[in-house]
């Protein structure tokens, strides 16, 4: 493994030994430095400066002007700042002039960054204001978000600080562990606990769903980490190929059938086989769980042969055509607690024991009520545990800023950067609490950090802490473990107080940096976490499908339309984009949101009605409804529309669980008529048509497909 130093920028190689680092997680941007660019210009810079030829000092300045160059830089001043000596940084601690070398580095990679002190996450695309649960942050719209290798970058470490463009700290993935979930769609737990073990194939196949490479072949690669297997990457077998491998060995150290849980991409209707072709066809399987095949008795090996896969299975006939079956994967809906009911595919038989995989667009819930007795003896080999290493400290680093005054109650010694060093006694001293109090005269305001050795547990309150007693009671019920590394509390001015511990180059120590928010509405944001997970939500085409059927022999009446979903209101944290269409989730309160298109170049048909509407939601008892209509992009938009909703007029209703699948019109002028499912806007001769496909028993589990079309219909002239 090669790491950079972090003062001088050199690149050494080390087998053995390998010392604590800071590792770096970033988007690959034009202009990076190689492994080659930093060799050669530390060979360089290295001569005494009247030994360097005009060459070198070329080579240097070109080095050093590439924006890579600075973002090294940038990284390693950052890591020094907790006495980081080495940094590893991909782009130039790999040498990917060495096909053997660069191979080795993408079946090392989870270990890289499993091993490191801290990562750190530069976002070169977002600022650290406002903060990330503000829907106004482009924290959630980072790029970062959505490359495929920042997914192990994201689970594996066991410390992770965002960083801005400025490389100014944004928050960690501790305080932040809501926002991070609501963009992956990863659960907290994962963050808090780092077993991804205990998630199925198929779950920790759809973090990686709505994610993207630039060489096709990484969207396997980048996974195999997540997965514990090992392969050679060859790049140029293309995409669908590498990622059939990267199942392959799964199934060879896994026999959890969830990998077979997945939908075909929408209007792909043609036999498969049971193995999935991207990880954009696990996009709705985030609520599968593990197959329970050895609790029914099933066998549960299964093997490829030169036929295909062989595999026991559960079957039974789907429907009245003899060939058709459904097939039980025996894997639960996290969402459901029927014990009886697994998700299921359709097979369809083609000769003797022969099958291929039908209707691969659907996975459906499905009651087994009679299992087959198949009993097989197996004797398993227990998967080598992979749970995110807990590091406890010992000593604390306390940075006092200007405006605070630090009392702890135990000796402690002053750094000459002006730090408090405070050792955490032995589990035998006294006192068996460590208080840190601050006070400020100029915010006339005061808090305490309690430590508790014993317990391995801290806690941040509001006010003085002196009485040993009221130490006991506050730390009995508002104590966290160490591994929690951000604290927030409200004080009395309505101000808040966060404490954050930064990782430093000694996994013992801790430096322990104190921010300050004066009062301000924003604040809600840094400590009201996002809502639950919603339950309900539908999959938008991302561009209309535009249909004109002119008259036998005539030219097309008007040129096509493009239309393309602009917005969504309220913003949806939990939306995710792939496969030409949006999931939009549906909050578990107010049960609806309101979807924007717009027209592009609206000129060409001088059209005042440049947007269309569609509302979407949910009734009191789970029922879709929907509403759906042309506006003046100008007069309204998608905020206002949600809100008339709540309004005296016509949008509003008294029982939203009532509603049901209508359409409405709102717009300056023009006459419109209706049909069951159609929305006509005659004065602009336009016709929407619109469906609701999917059911509660097919995945996602209480998500529905909207289709929609918009085009001009002859009868309308």
């Amino acid at each position: 493994m090669r790491l950079l130093n972090t003062k001088t920028l050199e690149i050494k190689e080390f087998y053995t030994g390998i010392p604590p680092y800071a590792i770096l997680s970033h988007t690959w941007e034009k202009d990076e430095v190689t492994f080659r660019d930093m060799q050669n210009v530390w060979a360089a810079s290295s001569k005494q400066s009247d030994q360097r030829s005009s060459q070198d000092n070329l080579l240097i300045e070109a080095v050093r002007g590439k924006a890579g160059y600075k973002k090294v830089w940038k990284a390693c001043e950052h890591a020094r700042k907790y006495n980081f000596e080495w940094i590893w940084v991909d782009s130039c601690c790999i040498n990917k002039e060495s096909s053997a070398e660069l191979s080795e580095a993408i079946n090392s990679m989870y270990q890289y960054y499993e091993d490191s002190q801290v990562c750190y996450v530069y976002l070169c695309d977002v600022s650290s204001s406002p903060y990330p649960r503000d829907p106004a942050s482009g924290f959630r719209s980072s790029k970062w978000f959505k490359r495929g290798w920042t997914l192990q970058e994201l689970i594996t470490p066991s410390f992770v600080v965002f960083l801005d463009l400025e490389w100014n700290r944004i928050g960690t993935r501790w305080d932040l562990q809501d926002v991070v979930s609501a963009i992956t769609s990863i659960p907290v737990r994962v963050f808090t606990h780092g077993d991804v073990e205990e998630y199925s194939v198929a779950q920790r196949m759809s973090w990686a769903a709505f994610r993207q490479t630039t060489r096709p072949e990484d969207l396997a690669y980048c996974l195999m980490g997540i997965f514990g297997v090992s392969m050679p990457p060859i790049y140029g077998e293309g995409a669908a190929k590498a990622f059939l491998r990267l199942q392959q060995e799964i199934i060879k150290i896994s026999d959890d059938r969830s990998i077979f849980a997945w939908i075909a991409p929408e209007g792909e209707v043609g036999p498969r086989g049971l193995l999935a072709r991207s990880p954009l066809e696990f996009r709705a399987s985030g609520e599968v769980g593990k197959s329970e095949s050895g609790r029914t008795g099933h066998e549960s090996s299964y093997s490829f042969g030169n036929n295909g896969l062989r595999i026991t299975l559960p079957v039974g006939p789907a429907s009245s055509e003899p060939d058709l079956f459904l097939a039980s994967l025996l894997c639960r809906s996290d969402k459901s607690t029927d014990p009886v009911h697994y998700f299921s595919v359709y097979l369809r038989k083609t000769a003797g024991q022969e099958y291929v995989r039908s209707l691969p667009h659907e996975v459906k819930l499905v009651a087994v009520s009679l299992l087959p007795d198949v009993q097989e003896l197996v004797v398993r080999e227990p998967p080598v545990a992979r749970q995110r290493k807990d590091r406890e400290f010992e000593v604390i680093y306390a940075a006092i800023p200007p405006f605070l005054r630090c009392t702890p109650n135990i000796q402690h010694q002053v750094t000459p950067d002006n730090k408090l060093q405070i050792r955490l006694r032995p589990l035998n001293s006294s006192p068996p609490f460590i208080v840190l109090n601050y006070q400020s005269q100029t915010f006339r305001e005061s808090f305490s950090v309690v430590f508790d050795p014993l317990m391995h547990s801290q806690t941040l309150t509001e006010g003085q802490i002196n009485n040993p007693g009221d130490v006991s009671r506050l730390h009995l019920y508002h104590a966290s473990p160490y591994r929690l590394d951000t604290m927030i509390t409200a004080l009395k001015s309505g101000g808040l107080v966060s404490v954050t511990f930064q990782m430093t180059s000694n996994p013992l120590e801790r430096v322990l940096e104190v921010n300050y928010f004066p009062r301000n509405p924003s604040n809600v944001y840094l400590t009201k976490l996002l809502d639950d997970i919603p339950n309900h939500g539908i999959m938008a085409p991302l561009k209309l499908k535009w249909v004109e059927t002119p008259i036998l022999g005539a030219a097309p009446v008007r040129d096509p339309e493009e239309w393309t979903l602009r917005d969504v209101y309220p913003p949806d944290f939990f939306s995710k984009e792939g496969g030409g269409q949006r999931l939009i989730s549906i909050p578990n309160s107010g049960n609806f949101r309101v979807i924007t298109y717009t027209l592009a170049n609206p000129g060409t048909n001088l059209s005042l009605s440049d947007t269309i509407y569609l509302t979407f939601g949910f009734s009191n008892s789970s029922e879709p409804w929907m509403d759906i209509g042309f506006f003046d992009a100008s007069w309204e938009n998608g905020e206002k529309i949600w809100k008339s909703y709540f309004s005296p007029g016509h949008r509003s209703t008294p029982e939203f669980e009532q509603r049901k699948p209508s359409f409405q019109i709102l717009m300056k002028g023009g006459r419109i008529s209706r049909n069951s499912n159609q929305l006509y806007d005659v004065g602009l001769r336009r016709k929407i048509t619109a469906a609701v496909l999917g059911s509660r028993n097919t995945l996602p589990l209480g998500y529905f497909v909207i289709v929609l079309e918009v085009g001009i219909e002859m009868s309308m002239l």
